[in-house]
């Protein structure tokens, strides 16, 4: 059996606005293959911003939204 590895590596702290009124589509690490539905965001909350690496690719910077969800950081994904 193969060990997928994954790892993060903190960016910066980072406050958003979000709307609230549409889910978000979030990622479970170190799980990948299981995504949770859309949820919706607190406007105004404060996450941590990573730069994730799965399988020793860098795959973006994401917001861990939780002790395993995330989102990914882009402009579009808090509107």
């Amino acid at each position: 059996m193969q060990q997928v590895r994954n790892s993060v590596e903190l960016q910066h702290p980072f406050t958003v606005t979000v709307h609230g009124d549409v889910p978000k589509q979030t990622l479970k690490l170190p799980n990948t293959g299981d995504m949770f539905p859309g949820i919706y965001l607190d406007p105004n909350s404060q996450w941590l911003c990573y730069n994730v690496y799965y399988r020793g690719e860098l795959i973006g910077p994401w917001y861990q939204l939780g002790p395993e969800v995330w989102l990914r950081a882009s402009y579009d994904s808090l509107d």
